[in-house]
Parts: C-alpha cells; structure tokens; sequence
C-alpha cells in the first residue's frame, strides 16, 4: 500500500473531523452520565427505579381502599342472614 502525499487542506480536514468526533464523545458521554449515572445508583434510571416503588406502594394502598368497601357489605350481609345483626 503506498502512502498518499499529505496536502495542507487534507490535514486541516482531519483535525476538524477529530474535533467534530470529540465533541460528540464528550456530548454523548454527558447523556450516558446523565441517564445512568457513574456508578447505576444516580441518574435517570435510579430516579426511575425509586419513582416505581413510590408508585408500587400508592397502587397497594389504593387496591386495599378499594377491596374494604366490598368486603364490609359482605360481612353485614352474612351477619344479617345468620341474624346475628
């Protein structure tokens, strides 16, 4: 393979493709950081995680608040069959 002549402008094209190529690294790397974190414990995807289990618990309290309502007018229901109310 013989090497090409190096030509001014040729030179001046790579060095701003290099600069191009580095400013996209470090954009890219501050949007990694950014949604995972430096170690997987900060960032979007910890505040994700920790955001599902607030909500896990809401829909828990939820599901209970809801299942009470029905389950008294089945025990007042029984209570005044058997007479005991």
């Amino acid at each position: 393979m013989s090497q090409q002549p190096q030509y001014p402008e040729c030179e001046a094209c790579r060095v701003s493709i290099h600069e191009a190529h580095t400013k996209i690294e470090s954009r890219l790397t501050a949007v990694e950081i950014t949604l995972w974190g430096q170690t997987g414990n900060n960032g979007l995807r910890a505040d994700i995680r920790e955001l599902k289990s607030k909500i896990d618990v809401l829909l828990r309290f939820f599901w209970i608040a809801t299942a009470m309502p029905p389950l008294i007018v089945a025990v007042v229901v029984v209570l005044k069959f058997l007479g005991q109310l």
